[in-house]
């Protein structure tokens, strides 16, 4: 497909459109929407809709985007480093309930975060060393691309990827395990089908810091420590059905502890709500399904925070209709909690901190 300046386009997976003002390069443009806010697109996710006339371009610049070729011999490993770092941050002390594992997915030139080439790390949080498989799902296989284990507090490089590759990491799944010499009790395993977003790898918003990594980091969280059920235990014999623990045990934490998902810094935490963050099935809810999604767990965060004492939470709601920040700001107003737009120049456009107090109900 060629894509040129001033082309009219639709954006695949959201509504609207807009004009391409910005050629970024073979894979990304920069699209301008009707509210004349400017935002970059992968080339795949776009359809073009009218373009200019053969005699517009011969009296305008215009440059010929080639077709994306899906990634080549992705069952031979990424290149890798052949030994494991350990985390920058001090692991006495941290928090059991922050414990997690993640993917990260960290551009080369930090000054300049949505071009280049991104590493790609899969990353231990926590004091259990792991085993893991990755795998990329393609139109007939899974194909796994690595395989090891974990120590305790410690990154593992997977490999490098150019921004052109980025589409063979849309649909990857992972399979974990903990691993321990002696323990008193022993967690289910993990397997995590992931879809992750193209658009994501092109915003600067998507790239944050962390406490437990130097760089900025597009961190896609594979599971938390406490999610994971307990199956056996030494301490307490367990009588109910393996099925009706994980269930149980899965529906008390993401009630009770959903905030903690988001935290990135002690009492603080950043939601993001865009749709796609929220269900795989997006294409098959009506507009009006999910603003209702987006909604409850807006409320189910805001409920947890308050339980749990924080100070401070960024929610990302996106540009759209403006309809879901509207209703957000009604239910938050009906609370009378503090709220203000999120600064751009870390947010973008689309998001509010809000504020609670040490003594806030919901």
């Amino acid at each position: 497909m060629s894509i040129h300046l001033n082309d009219k386009v639709k954006f695949l997976d959201e509504e609207g459109g807009g004009i391409v003002t910005k050629i970024i390069d073979h894979a990304v443009v920069e699209v301008t929407t009707v509210d004349g806010f400017s935002f970059p697109y992968q080339v795949k996710d776009l359809v073009v809709i009218s373009s200019e006339t053969i005699n517009d371009r011969l009296f305008s610049k215009e440059m010929e985007m080639p077709e994306i070729h899906s990634v080549k011999n992705l069952s031979q490993p990424a290149k890798a480093e052949t030994s494991q770092t350990s985390l920058h941050f001090k692991t006495h002390g941290y928090k059991k309930e922050l414990f997690a594992f993640y993917l990260a997915f960290v551009p080369r030139e930090q000054y300049r975060l949505v071009f280049g080439s991104i590493d790609l790390f899969m990353v231990n949080v926590s004091d259990k060393q792991i085993s893991y498989a990755l795998y990329l799902r393609d139109d007939n296989s899974f194909i796994i691309r690595d395989k090891d284990t974990i120590l305790p507090f410690s990154r593992k490089h997977l490999g490098t990827i150019e921004r052109e590759e980025l589409n063979a990491w849309e649909n990857v799944v992972i399979q974990m395990f903990l691993v321990e010499e002696k323990a008193s009790e022993l967690r289910g395993p993990i397997d995590n089908s992931l879809k992750i977003r193209g658009n994501r790898f092109f915003s600067e918003n998507s790239y944050i810091k962390s406490d437990f990594l130097s760089e900025k980091a597009l961190l896609v969280q594979l599971a938390r420590m406490e999610s994971i059920p307990i199956l056996h235990s030494v301490e307490k014999q367990v009588t109910e059905g393996v099925e009706d623990k994980i269930v149980r045990h899965e529906a008390v934490q993401k009630s009770n502890k959903i905030i903690f998902e988001h935290q990135t810094e002690p009492k603080q935490a950043i939601v993001d709500m865009h749709i796609w963050k929220l269900t795989d099935d997006e294409l098959s809810l009506s507009a009006h399904d999910k603003l209702l999604l987006q909604l409850d767990y807006f409320k189910k965060c805001l409920e947890s925070a308050i339980e749990h004492k924080f100070e401070q939470i960024v929610f990302i709601h996106g540009v759209g209709t403006g309809r879901l920040r509207d209703e957000i700001c009604i239910l938050l107003d009906d609370r009378q909690i503090e709220y203000k737009p999120a600064p751009i120049s870390e947010y973008g456009i689309g998001a509010l901190v809000v504020k609670l107090r040490k003594n806030q109900s919901f």
